[in-house]
């Protein structure tokens, strides 16, 4: 049932996964499994947080509590920590979501040493780009992208020195998705959009070779959305958050459709008061 859940989950099919990794976390527990139930709990609550289902959050404090059993060793702890982590953002719990990722960064580099350091370092980058994006969505500012372009650098050196030693093509393709977006967003907040346009390119050349119904193509309408207000476009930004949005709904990603809606109505709002600027 667990190996049913992954190889949905890595074919994006978050529904299937959700109910295997429900089925073999039962199984698990009925045989006393700890390691077996950390790992199921984790794909659990990654694709419950992700289809926005009401009882992921109950799901994060199961796998909490387990994790804090301490009986499951530190390689199988640091993979409930980096996906514990990822549930906590998309529930909006980025208080939480930094700690169990800073805590997986650290006991994946004891367990395993670098290359498992590498999926929360990119998570981690993600986590700040959601949360600094809510702050745009509030009709605030960006902040200080310090964080970010520091947690991308440290994501990018580590795929550089460990990416070869990824043990799944399809893992590692997503990684690599999700560190070209979050080095795309770096490189607008820092002022560099030629950079920035180049990581948008490659992350729209990888997507292209995965699944029609992937959610990660929300992920690059994201990037053009962001880079367009860059520019001060915001109309074209309107466009890009809707396709982002048509793509999460097909992508059975509910929390980045959610994200999605929030920036094509904050953009389409920042497009009315330009308009009306410009008429006055």
């Amino acid at each position: 049932m667990l190996l049913l859940a992954r190889g949905q989950v890595m074919d994006f099919e978050l529904q299937r996964g959700f109910h295997f990794s429900a089925l073999a976390a039962q199984l698990f527990s009925a045989q006393g499994n700890p390691v077996g139930l950390v790992e199921a709990l984790s794909v659990v609550n990654y694709t419950a947080s992700s289809l926005g289902l009401p009882d992921a959050r109950q799901g994060r404090e199961d796998l909490l509590a387990l994790l804090e059993d301490g009986a499951a060793g530190h390689a199988v702890h640091a993979l409930g920590l980096n996906y514990l982590g990822v549930s906590a953002f998309w529930e909006n719990d980025f208080q939480a979501s930094a700690h169990a990722l800073e805590s997986a960064v650290m006991l994946s580099q004891v367990s395993h040493g670098g290359p498992a350091m590498l999926q929360p370092l990119v998570n981690a980058s993600f986590l700040e780009v959601l949360s600094l994006s809510k702050l745009v969505r509030q009709h605030q500012d960006w902040g200080d992208g310090a964080k970010l372009v520091k947690l991308v650098a440290a994501a990018q050196t580590a795929s550089n020195q460990w990416y070869s030693q990824l043990p799944e093509r399809r893992t590692a393709l997503i990684g690599t998705v999700l560190l070209l977006f979050v080095s795309c967003i770096a490189a607008i907040r820092d002022g560099k959009l030629v950079d920035a346009c180049r990581h948008h390119q490659a992350c729209l050349e990888i997507v292209n070779q995965l699944p029609r119904h992937c959610w990660l193509r929300a992920i690059t309408w994201w990037a053009r959305a962001e880079l367009a207000a860059s520019h001060d476009d915001c109309r074209q930004a309107v466009v890009a958050a809707g396709a982002m949005r048509i793509a999460a709904r097909v992508g059975q990603h509910q929390r980045l459709e959610v994200v999605a809606g929030e920036m094509e109505l904050h953009y389409r709002t920042s497009s009315r008061l330009r308009g009306a600027g410009e008429v006055l």
